[in-house]
Formats: structure tokens, sequence, C-alpha cells
């Protein structure tokens, strides 16, 4: 099928939740329509032996034989044929998109795919102009070049293919070699999805509506956006109508809708929407045994590398939900959740640590935990670092009363308003006094910030 793109601009979240965070979403689901696997052309009349090698290529591809469809479209695009050209590119990319994530691909079949479309194109092959936008915009391949990048996808856009007017609103969204101009790129966006272009331009649309970065003229709001682009096979647009969904509850079917939308992505291997499902879940009571049912969602997400999702399951544990494991478990969720990016889970393992829920108290190895929280950005981990290195006398260069203040003001310059800084901006003395260490215990600071 034809690579489409499956960038976002950013991914929205339950607001008051706080557990959808960007990043690509595995696994798309097929458009209705979808268009055929490869250019086919006008094959009524094939004379000239460039185009016999092309249709050779697809009787190839009916038989199954791939290896002789590659064959045949490299021997065509020799003969100078753009549409051969640009299938061995294809072919090669659905070859890589088969692949197990997160395998590394091979350079010579990326070197080959960058090469058949750069052939298509030079051969004037728009699509195949539009396929190189890509490779052209990223610096993950070593040929970089943003100024041919945004030529060629004004050229194609003006051409009538949706797809790289998508790739140009993008680069007027993020501002690549231009400057960003979000009015552009909205209208960019809004042409390459009322032109049937990929789904991935209708929620970026929505997103955009979403964020007040453009004016909805049409008064159908970023749902109905989100709406089109999952019916067309975003994973990422049929998680924001969940999320705007579950966001009027009250609306008779509206949860039941927005856990089936989840469910469906997340069986498709998008670990957040089944992050997204398990906080459903328990925030709305959904189904028979809410805790069990979500901690089987939180654990899919949290082996596919969510954060989030593994501090959620520490916390089912911790309570005692069976299906999450045994109590002592939790304080390894919540390692795993901070290894993987999640501010909160690293507050919750340096708070586990510090306090010795179902370990002993090691207060340094619940530091190690904060700290790491608190350059992830976790103002309360943060203001947990000041707590594990307040003591009156210390032993330890990185703990005392002058540590802990530098933490305390780490924790204000993230989040003044943080629950757990204002328990501790009473408790630990400022930096214009030498007061000595209170003789009653720090509050005590709960498992979840």
């Amino acid at each position: 099928m034809y690579l489409l793109s499956t960038r976002q601009l950013l991914a929205i979240a339950f607001a008051a939740l706080a557990v959808c965070t960007a990043g690509a979403a595995a696994g798309q689901e097929s458009p209705s329509n979808p268009p055929p696997p490869f250019i086919r052309g006008d094959i009524t009349s094939p004379t000239a032996e460039p185009a016999q090698a092309y249709l050779r290529g697809h009787a190839a591809l009916f038989a199954e034989r791939e290896d002789i469809a590659i064959r045949m479209f490299r021997e065509g695009c020799q003969k100078q044929e753009p549409r051969s050209c640009f299938n061995v590119a294809q072919m090669i990319v659905d070859q890589l998109n088969a692949q197990p994530a997160p395998r590394s691909p091979d350079p010579s079949m990326i070197v080959t795919i960058i090469e058949g479309y750069t052939a298509a194109c030079d051969l004037e092959l728009q699509l195949g102009c539009t396929k190189l936008i890509h490779y052209l915009r990223s610096p993950d391949y070593g040929l970089q070049d943003l100024g041919r990048a945004r030529t060629l996808a004004h050229s194609a856009c003006e051409a009538k293919e949706p797809e790289a007017c998508g790739e140009l609103a993008e680069i007027y969204y993020r501002g690549e070699g231009v400057d960003v101009d979000l009015p552009k790129a909205a209208a960019l966006f809004y042409e390459a999805c009322h032109s049937d272009g990929p789904a991935s331009n209708c929620f970026n649309y929505g997103l955009m509506l979403d964020k007040g970065q453009v004016r909805d003229e049409t008064s159908v709001g970023p749902s109905y956006y989100y709406w089109t682009g999952c019916r067309r096979g975003s994973d990422e647009a049929c998680i924001n109508l969940a999320v705007a969904l579950a966001g009027l509850p009250e609306v008779p079917d509206n949860l039941d809708i927005a856990s089936g939308l989840l469910e469906q992505v997340c069986k498709r291997g998008s670990r957040i929407a089944c992050t997204n499902l398990a906080v459903l879940t328990l925030d709305h009571r959904l189904g028979a045994e809410p805790p069990a049912t979500a901690a089987i969602f939180y654990r899919k997400a949290c082996e596919a590398g969510d954060g989030a999702a593994c501090r959620g399951l520490g916390n089912l544990a911790q309570e005692g939900v069976k299906q999450a494991g045994a109590p002592r478990e939790a304080i390894g969720l919540f390692e795993k959740g901070c290894e993987l990016g999640s501010g909160p889970s690293c507050y919750n393992a340096g708070l586990m640590h510090l306090i010795g829920f179902e370990t002993a108290e090691q207060p340094l190895l619940g530091l190690h935990w904060f700290a790491k929280g608190c350059t992830l950005g976790s103002a309360a981990s943060c203001a947990g670092a000041a707590m594990a290195s307040y003591v009156p006398k210390p032993t330890h260069p990185n703990l005392g009363v002058d540590a802990a203040r530098r933490w305390l003001g780490q924790a204000r310059a993230l989040n003044p308003t943080d629950p757990i800084v204002l328990s501790l901006e009473a408790w630990l003395p400022d930096d214009e006094t030498d007061a000595s260490a209170p003789a009653s215990p720090p509050p005590p600071l709960a498992p979840r910030p």
C-alpha cells in the first residue's frame, strides 16, 4: 500500500488525567477505500520495452513472486520508466513495514528506497517527489535538504498530490527552513484532508482546531476531523475522538463508544490507547471488574514501553489488585516507568525507597530516583529529592540543608503550585535562615502526586 505518513504534531491528552503523550502510534487501520497498492497506469496497449518490464513486474506481483517483481521493476527503471522506479522503492518500503519493530532497517534498503523515489521524481512522476520529501526533511538518512524538500512539496501540492500538501503543511507548522506559518499550515492540512489525502492531515487539522491555532470557520469542530481521520485509518485520530467522547460522559453511549475505539487501537499496538483505556476504565468504572481490566491494559502498554502505564500498573499492584502483581512488585514497575521517561513514576520509585515500602529504607537510593524524575521535569520528584537529601548532620556531599534547598528551588521553578512542593514550603527552612532541621518528621508524601 502507499506509505502513509504517521507523523503527528502533538497528540492531545485526557486533559484532567494527563496520560496521553506525544508519540507515534504503532500500526494504522486500512482506509475504507484504499488506493491501489502500486501505480498501474494505462496498460491497454503496452508497446515500449520499458512498459513490458513494468507489466511483467505486475504479473509477478499477482503471482506472489516478489523477487521477480522487484527484478522486473528494476529493469523498467533502468529503461527510464518512472512507475517502475517508484514501485521498486515502494516494495522495499512495504518489506520494511512488515518487519517486527523495533528492528533497525538495513541501510541498503533505505538506499534503494531513496534511489527509487529519486529516479521517479527526476522522471517527473510527482508521486515519487512526494515520497522523497520525507527523506529530504529528516536528518536520519544523511541527505537532509530542507530547501529542496520545500520546493518539491510546493510543486507536488500544486499538482494536486494531497500527501505533498500534508508534507508542506508540516514544514510550515514546524518552521523547517522557513518561518512558522500556522495559517498556511492549517490551510494545507485542510486542503489535504478534503482531497482524500492521508488520514494524518485530517487529524492534524482537527488538532490545530482543538489547540486554538486556527479559527473554526465551518463550526463542525475538531471532533469531525478526528472522526474523518479515524474512519480513514488514523489511530491518532481515533484516540482523540475517543478523548472527545469521553469528555461528555453524560451523553448516552459516549463512554462505551470511547472505550470501544480505544480498545480497537490498543489491539493494533498503540500504547497510548492502552494507557488511556486503562484510565477510562478506572475513572468511569467500566466493566464488571474495572481494576482488573485496567491492569490488563496498563500491562500491555507498559510492556510496549509507556512509562505512564508502568506507573499505573504499579499503583494497582500497590493497592493489592492481583492482576497487576504483588505489592512488592510495585517498586520495580515504578523504576521501569521512570527508566521509560515518566517523571511521576520516578517520584513513586523514590518514595518507595525513602519510606521503605516493601523494601528497606534507602534514602540515597530514593534520592537517585527522585533526581532522575526531577531531570524529567517532575516538580514532585524535585521536592522528593529535597526530602531525601535533608538530614541534620549529613555524611554525604549530596545531603544536607543546602542540597535540600537547591532541590526545592528546582521544584518551585517547575511548578510552584504542586501539592508536594507546597507541603514542603513550611517544613524546610528557606535560604535566609539557619534554622536547624525540625524535630518532627516531614509531611507524608502521597504515592500519586
